[in-house]
């Protein structure tokens, strides 16, 4: 009886490691597919952000007519820009000094009015008016 107690109980344990490995293989296979359905989710709330960010930073961004690199978005004019950049020439100074000068000093009324012929008349008021 003894050895049909043993052989019962290892029967019992076969059956619960293989009802455990049923349950391993299931919980393994529901992970995956949360970490797929997560990933997912990542991916839109990402695209979702990008989508609200965009025309947050055209409303609200700062309003220079200088185009500023957008993530994603090419730029047509890249090569052109840096082909008409001029190389610079050795022999030219870094600082180049312009001299200074003296701004005209703005006319007056005396001067403006210098050579208009004007003459003082002196009326006299009666007392009454």
């Amino acid at each position: 009886m003894a050895g049909n107690s043993k052989d019962s109980k290892i029967l019992a344990y076969k059956d619960m490691i293989s009802q455990l490995n049923t349950t391993i293989t299931a919980q393994t296979e529901l992970i995956q597919s949360l970490q797929k359905t997560m990933e997912a989710d990542r991916l839109e709330k990402e695209t979702l952000h990008q989508q609200i960010e965009y025309p947050t930073k055209k409303l609200f961004g700062t309003s220079s007519e200088k185009w500023k690199d957008m993530e994603g978005q090419l730029n047509l004019f890249d090569e052109a820009g840096q082909e008409a950049e001029p190389a610079r020439d050795p022999e030219l100074p870094d600082g180049i000094i312009v001299p200074e000068h003296m701004r005209k000093a703005r006319r007056t009324h005396a001067e403006l009015f210098k050579n208009v012929p004007s003459c003082n008349e002196i009326i006299s008021l009666l007392e009454e008016e």
